[in-house]
């Protein structure tokens, strides 16, 4: 059974006695859909319950969970102020946004849980130690909750893959990990509290992406063993993100992180010096940092010539010497046209920048937009991109189409064909 609301209709009273239907085995309630008072029975057959904004603040106590698969109560009044029964088919358990849930009880006779989601609980400061041995937990999400101090002192979750605390800005420790968890493969602690990382980090050898950063008062710099133990610790890491962090150096230690492929140090404003980047990184972020654009010239061309890299944002508003330009900084070299697997080039706000003397045959999208640059000077370049049939998004600077479009009807239209095969979408700036 289905309960949404009709057409036109922005709110809708019901008072249905949910449990005489005793076959009814589906219930899902769209939020809007208000209720004159909380449901005083449930049928004991639901397999799924998906209530967001239940006026409950407990399920009915004659409701067992014996046959319920799926239990989603988020953005209720649910409060969870005792255990739930002890059920062997529940899978999914969701209170997102329940703002009267403090404490996550004891759940250890959920045996097969294999989702737990516990987000935006802002008042929740208390998660029960038994969340951490359930060894068929897939996915454990806190996110947001602001007010959580106690989580869980130690976990051994074998089968645990996604486990996700951005936003618990009081949490500071994280757990004991009792035993290897080789299929985590996603950790988030992005805006927490937590000081240092156990050594028994080392038992999730499995995790590909982690996320620290924005209000971390973990301590990340260079005499720290945290970049040291980056590559004992996760040698299968392939996402790094590193924001809004007081990191001011990043050591040469990372270059040992061979699987590494995205790197994000974005607004660490007090990132000075960048000393090493693994040679498999194919995107580095580094926007709004204080770090210099071309003391990483040795490290971005070593990238590039090993055909890795194919996305970088710098740092500044000057083109890198990487480029070999020749004419203080107002143009790009003729060699940009030697990274042949680069396919995204983005120049945008290079206000300085007066010529362009080479493009990649293979460049797939360019962003040439508010610089100094015109547009015409381009033909012959993206002449040969086109021609190529790479070429498909185009941004370039000024107000005029450039003569390569033979367009006919005034200045400002765009996505035109070019010799009847190849359509491309370029991007001009327009007056307001």
């Amino acid at each position: 059974m289905m309960l949404e609301m009709p057409e036109h209709q922005e709110e809708m009273q019901c008072n249905l006695e949910f449990g005489k239907i005793k076959s009814l085995q589906i219930l899902l309630v769209e939020k809007k859909v208000g209720f004159l008072r909380s449901p005083a029975t449930l049928p004991n057959s639901l397999r799924v319950l998906e209530w967001p904004g239940c006026p409950a603040t407990s399920l009915p106590h004659d409701f067992h969970l014996k046959n319920l698969v799926i239990l989603d109560l988020s953005y209720s009044y649910f409060g969870w102020d005792k255990p739930l029964e002890n059920s062997k088919v529940l899978r999914h358990l969701i209170v997102v946004g329940c703002k009267n849930i403090r404490r996550i009880p004891d759940i250890s006779g959920f045996h097969n849980l294999t989702k737990l989601c516990v987000g935006e609980c802002t008042n929740l400061i208390e998660i029960h130690d038994s969340v951490g041995s359930l060894l068929h937990l897939k996915v454990f999400c806190a996110e947001g909750c602001t007010k959580l101090t106690i989580g869980l002192s130690r976990i051994e979750l074998k089968s645990l893959e996604h486990l996700c605390f951005p936003g618990c800005s009081s949490l500071v420790m994280f757990p004991e990990v009792l035993a290897p968890m080789h299929k985590l493969n996603h950790v988030d602690l992005g805006g927490t509290g937590i000081r240092n990382l156990p050594p028994s980090m080392q038992n999730l050898k499995g995790i590909k992406v982690l996320s620290m950063g924005k209000g971390q008062m973990l301590e990340i710099n260079e005499s720290s063993n945290f970049f040291q133990n980056l590559p004992m610790f996760f040698p299968n890491l392939e996402t790094l993100y590193l924001q809004n962090l007081d990191i001011t150096i990043l050591p040469a230690s990372i270059e040992e992180c061979h699987s590494l492929k995205f790197l994000h140090v974005t607004n660490c404003k007090k990132l000075q010096e960048i000393r090493g980047l693994p040679l498999n990184i194919n995107q580095f972020y580094a926007a709004n940092c204080s770090v210099k654009a071309n003391s990483l010239i040795l490290k971005l061309r070593q990238a590039i010539d090993s055909a890795a890299m194919r996305i970088c944002f710098l740092p500044g508003r000057e083109i890198p010497e990487l480029f070999d330009h020749s004419s203080g900084g107002n143009s790009t070299d003729k060699s940009i046209e030697e990274c042949h697997s680069l396919k995204f080039l983005h120049v945008t706000n290079c206000k300085k920048l007066q010529e362009i003397r080479g493009l990649p045959l293979n460049i797939n999208q360019f962003y040439a937009a508010n610089c100094s640059v015109k547009a015409n000077s381009l033909i012959l370049k993206l002449r040969q991109a086109i021609d190529s049939a790479a070429m498909r998004i185009c941004f370039l600077p000024g107000r005029e189409i450039p003569e390569l479009f033979d367009h006919s009807s005034g200045g400002n239209s765009t996505d035109k064909r070019y010799n009847n095969r190849n359509r491309i979408s370029t991007q001009l700036p327009c007056d307001g």
